[in-house]
C-alpha cells in the first residue's frame, strides 16, 4: 500500500524487520567430568530393541470362565431335574421291580420300596461351616468345630410305608370311606421302652452319614409332611431315632430334644451318625403305661380287602362280584381313601368269570338258546384289564385264496369265534369286546390256503378261549363243525347275494384241516383319558399282607409354594412346585389335610 494512502486513514507505517548488531563469542574447552556434560566410557555391545512382558490372555480367560459357567449351569440343571423327577423316577422303578406276573402280582419284597436314596452329599473342610442339603427341606448345618478333619457328609432318606393287618377281612372293604392313608394311626409307630405307643411319624426318616467322628454338634433340620394328620394326643414336636432292620422290624424311640421350628422344619442339635425321624409325641413319653394312640391303617386294610374281592370276582365268585357291585359309586370310587379322579357311577351288572361261554366247542352246532351275559365288568371307576389276542394258523385244503373273501370269509371267522366261545349264535354277534379277523395266503406244501386267525378276547374269557384254541389243534373236527354252525347262524343276516354265496360254499371236514398251536399275547393296558388318572393297583395275596397297596411318597416343594396334592400314578408332566404322590394304590391326601408349604 502507498504511504499516502495509509496515512489518510490515520494509520502509520512500520518496518517488519530490524537489524541487530552482531557479536562474536570465543570458544573454550569444557571438562568432560563435570556437570551435565559429564561423559563416561562404556563397553561396546549389542542391546535388544524389544522387551518381552507378561499380559493377560483374554481369549483363554474367556474360555475358562465359560467352562465354569457351563459346569455351574449343568450342575444347576441336574439338581433341578433331580428335584423334579429324581425321586418319582426312582419310586416308579422300585414299584415296577416289586410287581411281577405271578397270581398275587408280587415278585419282590416290600423292602425294595423303602430302600434309602441319597438326597445330599458335601465334602466338608475342617474349620469351615457349611450347609448340607436343601435349606427348604431336610438338611444339616455343620459348624466350624463339628469335625476335626476334612470329611464327607451324606444325607439319605427312606420312605415310610404304613402297614396293615396281617389278615385280609373282606367285610371291611367299604366299612369307612373317610379313612385315608394319611390318618395318624397309620404312622403311630413311636414307642417307649415299655413298648407303649407314645407318638407318630410326621415325615420320612433321614440318615446322617459322616465319614469322620463328630468333634462337636451340628444342627439337623427335618422337614415334616403337613398332609399327615396328627393325633390329638400327640402335641410335642420331637425327633425319634430309628434302629433295627426291615426284616426284624424298625424301632422308633423319642429323643426328647428341644425343637426349634421357625421355618416349619424340626431343628435340633445332634452329635452322631444315625437315622432321625420327625415326630409328634405325648408329653413325658417314658412315663406312659398305656398306648396313647392306635397303630392301625383302616384305609390300607380296606384297600387290600377291595383288591381281594376283585380277585375273587375274577376267579368266578358271584358273592364277591355282588359285594363289589352293591357298593355305592361314591364308596366304590374311594375305598380305602383311594381317590379315582373322573370315576362315574355305573349301572352295569358284574358277573363272575365263566358265567357264559356263548356257544359249544364241539358237536354238531351251538346249543345256546339265549344271549350270554356281557364279559365281567370291573368295579366302578376302575379301568378294565387289557384284552388278549389269540393268534392261530390253520390250513384248509379244500378252498382257494380267491374264495376267502366276503361272506365266505365271515362264515369262517364266525366259526372260529364259536370255537373259542366268544360268539353268541343266538344274538348273531360277538360277545362285547371280542372279535375275529383273518388273513389268507396260498399254502406252500399242499393245496388250499393257510389262514392266520387273530381273535381279540376280553380278559374274563381269555383263559377259556386259550384252552379251546389248544384243544382244536388236536381235534380239528370241532372247528369244522362250528363252521357249519356259523353258516346256519349268519346266513339269515346277509343280503340275497351273500346268502347265495354262503349256501353254495363247501363246509370243511376234519381231514381238510391242519391246525397249529395258538399263540396268546396280551394287549398293552390303555391309559385313562379326560380327567381320569391311571391308578396302579397292586393285587393282594391271601395270607399275610404287610405293605401291599401302600404308597410310595415322593414329596417336593422346591420353591416353597402351596399347591394341592395330586395323584400321579402315571405322569408325563410334573411340576417341581407340587407335592407329588406316586402310588402303588394311587392314594391321595384327603380334602381336610393341610396344604404343604
Amino acid at each position: 500500500m502507498a504511504p499516502a494512502e495509509c496515512t489518510k486513514c490515520g494509520g502509520m507505517l512500520r518496518s517488519q524487520s530490524s537489524w541487530d548488531t552482531a557479536s562474536w563469542s570465543s570458544a573454550k574447552m569444557v571438562s568432560s567430568t563435570e556437570g551435565d556434560t559429564k561423559m563416561v566410557w562404556g563397553p561396546r555391545e549389542s542391546t535388544s530393541v524389544n522387551k518381552w512382558t507378561k499380559v493377560l490372555y483374554e481369549d483363554g480367560l474367556r474360555d475358562v470362565v465359560n467352562m465354569v459357567k457351563e459346569m455351574l449351569r449343568s450342575a444347576s440343571e441336574g439338581e433341578f431335574t433331580s428335584c423334579m423327577y429324581g425321586q418319582q423316577g426312582a419310586a416308579l422303578v422300585l414299584v415296577s421291580e416289586s410287581c411281577g406276573v405271578s397270581s398275587d402280582r408280587r415278585a419282590g419284597d416290600n423292602e425294595d420300596l423303602v430302600k434309602p436314596f441319597m438326597v445330599a452329599r458335601e465334602n466338608i473342610f475342617a474349620g469351615n461351616a457349611e450347609l448340607v442339603g436343601n435349606s427348604q427341606k431336610s438338611n444339616i448345618m455343620v459348624a466350624a468345630s463339628t469335625f476335626a478333619s476334612n470329611t464327607e457328609v451324606q444325607l439319605w432318606e427312606a420312605l415310610f410305608l404304613p402297614s396293615g393287618s396281617s389278615t385280609v377281612d373282606t367285610t371291611t372293604a367299604a366299612s369307612d370311606s373317610k379313612a385315608t392313608m394319611y390318618d395318624a394311626s397309620c404312622y403311630s409307630v413311636v414307642t417307649n421302652t415299655g413298648g407303649k405307643i407314645v407318638g407318630q411319624l410326621v415325615g420320612n426318616c433321614i440318615q446322617v452319614k459322616a465319614a469322620a467322628n463328630f468333634a462337636s454338634s451340628a444342627t439337623l433340620c427335618l422337614s415334616p409332611q403337613d398332609y399327615i394328620k396328627r393325633g390329638s394326643g400327640f402335641s410335642v414336636e420331637d425327633l425319634a431315632e430309628r434302629t433295627g432292620t426291615y426284616s426284624a422290624g424298625y424301632s422308633y424311640k423319642a429323643l426328647s430334644k428341644v425343637i426349634t421350628s421357625s421355618t416349619g422344619q424340626f431343628c435340633t442339635d445332634i452329635s452322631a451318625n444315625g437315622w432321625y425321624c420327625p415326630i409328634v409325641r405325648a408329653a413325658s413319653p417314658e412315663s406312659q403305661t398305656a398306648d396313647q394312640g392306635s397303630r392301625s391303617c383302616g384305609a390300607l386294610d380296606a384297600l387290600v380287602a377291595r383288591v381281594k374281592l376283585q380277585q375273587e370276582c375274577s376267579a368266578g365268585s358271584s358273592s364277591a362280584c355282588a359285594a363289589v357291585a352293591a357298593a355305592e359309586p361314591s364308596v366304590a370310587a374311594t375305598w380305602g381313601g383311594v381317590v379315582i379322579e373322573g370315576a362315574q357311577p355305573t349301572t352295569q351288572s358284574i358277573a363272575p368269570a365263566g358265567a357264559s361261554s356263548g356257544g359249544t366247542s364241539g358237536g354238531t352246532g351251538p346249543s345256546a338258546t339265549k344271549a350270554p351275559a356281557p364279559a365281567p365288568a370291573p368295579p366302578p371307576g376302575v379301568a378294565p384289564p387289557p384284552p388278549s389276542v389269540v393268534t392261530q394258523e390253520i390250513t384248509f385244503s379244500h378252498i382257494t385264496v380267491d374264495a376267502w373273501v366276503g361272506a365266505v370269509k365271515v362264515v369262517y371267522e364266525v366259526g372260529y369265534g364259536i370255537t373259542l366261545g366268544i360268539y353268541d349264535t343266538a344274538a348273531t354277534d360277538y360277545i362285547q369286546g371280542c372279535s375275529v379277523a383273518s388273513s389268507a395266503s396260498a399254502a406252500t406244501r399242499r393245496a388250499g390256503v393257510t389262514v392266520v386267525y387273530k381273535a381279540t378276547v376280553v380278559e374274563a374269557l381269555a383263559q377259556a378261549a386259550e384252552t379251546k384254541a389248544i384243544a382244536v389243534a388236536s381235534n380239528p373236527a370241532t372247528l369244522a363243525s362250528n363252521v357249519a354252525a356259523a353258516k346256519i347262524a349268519v346266513v339269515s343276516t346277509m343280503s340275497a347275494e351273500d346268502q347265495a354265496a354262503v349256501n353254495t360254499m363247501v363246509v370243511p371236514t376234519a381231514s381238510d384241516l391242519v391246525v397249529k398251536a395258538p399263540v396268546v399275547t396280551q394287549m398293552p393296558a390303555a391309559s385313562s383319558s379326560g380327567s381320569g388318572v391311571m391308578i396302579i393297583v397292586a393285587g393282594a395275596a391271601a395270607g399275610v399282607v404287610l405293605l401291599i397297596g401302600a404308597v410310595v411318597i415322593g414329596y417336593f416343594f422346591c420353591f416353597n409354594k402351596k399347591k394341592d396334592q395330586a395323584v400321579i400314578a402315571k405322569t408325563t408332566e410334573i411340576e417341581c412346585e407340587s407335592t407329588m404322590t406316586i402310588g402303588v394304590a394311587g392314594v391321595t391326601p384327603s380334602k381336610d389335610a393341610k396344604d404343604v408349604n
